[in-house]
């Protein structure tokens, strides 16, 4: 990256897989490390090497959490769980980030910024679709009174699960912000 002239190196932090490449409390690490902190040892490199560190992640696809907890998969509409790709013969699931993951998240977040020498966070992918799960069913509710598995949505009310989605992914990224700043 310094022979390149780079002033920044852009590492993933977290596979595919949503396994680490550090040891952490939250998230499983990648296997074939063994104990190695591979992030600290790259990030450690490139500060003395005069870069800027930045470390990539995208949470929402995340088949080891998915696999740990079925109930933060996202949901379509039907009931279906949305996703990509295959992980021991099985479909690979996003979560949803209106779960407990989005605690997760954040715990991971703070690690990061807190323990390592990192300067800012890419996020690769962070799912933005609508999701029907029964967390969203639930906070949908009681933020606006909308059941969102409801047959049918009231008149003049068809836009009131994308509002609140919408602004529940603004207090997400807000939140990890603040994460970040702290």
């Amino acid at each position: 990256a310094v022979q390149m002239n780079a002033n920044v190196l852009n590492m993933m932090v977290v596979n595919e897989w949503g396994q680490a490449y550090w040891p952490s409390p939250y998230l499983p690490m990648q296997p074939e490390l063994g104990n190695e902190d591979r992030f600290r040892a790259v990030a450690e490199l490139a500060k003395g090497a005069g870069l800027q560190v930045s470390g990539m992640w995208g949470p929402s696809p995340a088949p080891m959490q998915s696999q740990r907890h079925p109930d933060w998969a996202h949901r379509t509409r039907e009931g279906g769980k949305t996703g990509w790709g295959a992980i021991a013969d099985e479909r690979c699931f996003h979560i949803c980030m209106n779960t407990p993951y989005e605690d997760l998240v954040n715990q991971v977040v703070d690690q990061l910024f807190r323990d390592y020498p990192i300067d800012l966070l890419a996020l690769d992918y962070y799912n933005e679709e609508l999701c029907w799960c029964e967390y969203c069913r639930q906070h949908c509710l009681e933020d606006t009174g909308f059941d969102i598995n409801s047959e049918r949505a009231p008149y003049g009310r068809e836009e009131v699960h994308r509002q609140w989605h919408e602004k529940r992914l603004d207090q997400q990224f807000l939140r990890i912000k603040e994460t970040i700043a702290r």
